[in-house]
């Protein structure tokens, strides 16, 4: 009897102890998510802590599992779920473990990785100061059947840290994607140019410039990040000066009443034959505005797919959906365009959400203001109310990857502006 008690013992120790061999991860999860669905970020945060600080392989993957399934959760509110979000990714970043770090490098190339992990794994690759993590992002871009959203990012990152091995896979894509000149052929140009300072024009030019040895003697005159020259050719659009890089784009302008006013001219004579000071009509900012959407929409090109949004106290949007740049809906468009007129508050964050609401998948949006965000009074957001906005839109944008560029008038809450655009891969433009 004595025996048999023995024995069942030892047998439940063993169960325990291959149980707590397996479960502090597990565990580690469950608190996350409980913590995230009660609203306690600062309790989510610990357990993430304590799940990265196991190091391991088995901690690894349990990270990016609920960076995929945090989102899932009901009723979780949009702080929460960017705060959790966030933490995850910098528990990913903190890993340190040989052989996690190569299954985190082997899950973007894995054909059964969700799309949106690799989004994450992208961006976790990128803070890595390691040989291995370049390996892995070239090696990504290499596979054939990569998600669209996961190879944008990848050239995004392969163009930021400059990696000369990608410049091959790179050359590949734009040659893959040479007749279509999508959105992917873009990003692939830019990554090109942002890793070399070189802007060739055709895929022989490149071929016959990085020949076989070329990524081994090869320094680039730009350092990461920067961009040598301009892509994509002669024929991109411009709007307010700037190169509109894509083939999916959304427009928001802000029409609230401030649009009324003029701005003096700083250069040469206006285009109504002003002297530089004076101002015109054509330097009222909702009449600089229409005219530059007008311009941009004339200018689209047949593969291009767009809409426009307007906005002040409420919000109208011109399509629901992406439309397709042909004569007819050009000349709505510009139509549309035309009868803009100036009134109201600054609903920014409620035209942004309706951007993100757009069908057809857009991955560029111009904002363009010149003020701060108002409540429906009209008094300016204070910076909890504005952090709220940019926490909707890191959560809305967390895996669809839109570059948000921002361009603003005299007015415009410089702040804001910039801020969204770093988030969101963009840039902020500043107007006279």
């Amino acid at each position: 009897m004595m025996r048999n008690v023995g024995t069942v013992l030892v047998a439940l120790l063993l169960c325990l102890s291959t149980a707590w061999a397996r479960g502090p991860e597990k565990e580690l999860q469950k608190q996350i998510f409980k913590a995230a669905h009660a609203g306690n970020l600062g309790l989510a945060r610990q357990a993430v802590s304590q799940l990265a600080a196991l190091d391991s392989e088995e901690a690894a993957r349990v990270l990016l599992e609920c960076a995929v399934k945090i989102d899932t959760l009901p009723d979780l509110q949009p702080s929460i779920s960017i705060g959790v979000h966030a933490a995850l990714g910098e528990g990913l970043k903190d890993i340190r473990n040989d052989e996690a770090r190569t299954f985190l490098f082997e899950q973007l190339s894995s054909r059964k990785t969700d799309w949106r992990a690799k989004v994450l794994l992208v961006e976790v690759a990128e803070s890595y100061d390691d040989p291995e993590a370049d390996d892995a992002i070239v090696a990504a871009l290499q596979e054939k059947k990569q998600h669209e959203k996961v190879l944008l990012e990848l050239c995004r990152a392969a163009g930021r840290r400059q990696i000369m091995r990608a410049v091959n896979p790179l050359i590949d894509l734009v040659e893959r994607y040479e007749k279509q000149r999508n959105d992917i052929w873009i990003e692939a140009r830019l990554a090109l140019t942002s890793a070399t300072g070189l802007d060739l024009q055709t895929t022989e030019d490149w071929r016959r410039f990085w020949a076989e040895g070329t990524e081994d003697t090869f320094r680039p005159e730009t350092g990461p990040g920067e961009v040598g020259s301009t892509v994509v050719g002669e024929d991109a659009p411009e709007f307010f000066g700037t190169e509109v890089l894509s083939k999916r784009l959304v427009i928001v302008l802000d029409m609230s009443g401030s649009m009324e006013a003029i701005d003096p001219s700083r250069g040469g004579p206006t285009t109504d034959g002003l002297p530089a000071g004076a101002g015109g009509s054509d330097r009222m900012r909702i009449t600089r505005a229409k005219i530059e959407m007008v311009r941009l929409v004339e200018s689209l090109s047949s593969d291009v797919q767009f809409t426009l949004i307007k906005y002040s106290t409420m919000v109208s949007v011109w399509n629901t959906e992406l439309q397709r740049a042909n004569a007819g809906n050009k000349k709505k468009a510009v139509a549309w365009t035309k009868a803009i007129t100036h009134e109201g508050v600054t609903n920014t964050g409620d035209a942004l959400e309706k951007a993100f609401n757009i069908e057809g998948d857009p991955n560029l949006f111009f904002l363009i203001s010149d003020g701060s965000p108002t409540d429906e009074s009209g008094m300016p957001l204070g910076s909890d109310k504005l952090d709220e906005i940019h926490d909707t839109v890191n959560t809305l944008n967390k895996f669809r990857k839109v570059r948000i560029n921002t361009i603003g008038f005299p007015g415009a809450n410089q702040g804001f502006m910039t801020r969204l655009a770093e988030d969101n891969d963009g840039e902020y433009y500043s107007l006279d």
